[in-house]
């Protein structure tokens, strides 16, 4: 539990370390290293998508680096 703001509220990290994007099929695997492909909790999967979709974008803006 973390407060911010004066507010009390459940803290939820993550980070994206070995993720591999695969745009051409619109697919990724998480954390490579670990092989974790997929999680079942909706609320990650929606801001996974959410990383997939701002990656492609980013990349699509600035190519390949």
């Amino acid at each position: 539990m973390i407060v911010w703001e004066g507010n009390r509220q459940k803290l939820v990290y993550w980070h994206f370390s070995n993720f591999v994007p695969n745009f051409d099929n619109g697919t990724y695997i998480l954390a490579r290293r670990h092989l974790v492909q997929d999680v079942g909790i909706p609320f990650l999967k929606k801001k996974i998508g959410l990383y997939f979709d701002t990656v492609k974008k980013f990349k699509n803006l600035v190519g390949d680096i």
